[in-house]
Formats: structure tokens, C-alpha cells, sequence
């Protein structure tokens, strides 16, 4: 999800369902629920569906920009300076 938020690239997500907790489901979630993904659950992917999203996506440039937007503002391109300060702090 760094990636993606760092290059602000649209994305359609296929949650892996087994991951711990469920982590990946509930990002991909919460990311959709703000307009910063699309989502397909696993249990319902198949050709037909991921087809259906990217034909919906290529041909609404408002939904695809805006996708890229939101996806961006999750970036953190300086992480690694914000790390060691609180490093050095402790």
C-alpha cells in the first residue's frame, strides 16, 4: 500500500482473506470506504468482475483521478526521517 500511496496509482485491491488478524481486508476496506481503492473480495473474484472494475475506471476520468488523490494523501514519502526522530527522542 506504501507503493501505491508514494506514486499515487489507482488501484483495484484483492485482499488476501487469510492474512493475520485479517489486516488486509480491513485495509483494503477502510481504503474503499474513503474512494482511495476499489476492492474485489476474494471469494467473489473472477475474470468477468475485474474486467467490470477496470472497463468502470478506464472510462470514468473523475473516479480514476480522485482514486489517485485520495490514495496519495496515505504517503508518507519521509517515513524514514520521521522514524529516527522518534528514535533519537527515546
Amino acid at each position: 500500500m506504501s507503493e501505491l500511496a508514494a506514486v499515487g496509482k489507482a488501484a483495484i485491491l484483492i485482499p488476501y482473506p487469510y492474512s493475520a488478524n485479517g489486516e488486509q481486508e480491513k485495509l483494503a476496506e477502510m481504503l474503499e470506504k474513503i474512494n482511495a481503492a476499489e476492492t474485489i473480495k476474494q471469494k467473489e473474484n473472477n475474470s468477468k468482475l475485474q474486467i467490470e472494475k477496470i472497463c468502470s475506471l478506464v472510462s470514468n476520468n473523475d473516479q480514476l483521478e480522485n482514486l489517485m488523490r485520495k490514495i496519495k494523501t496515505y504517503a508518507k514519502p519521509n517515513a524514514n526521517q520521521l522514524l529516527a526522530k522518534l528514535i533519537s527522542k527515546n
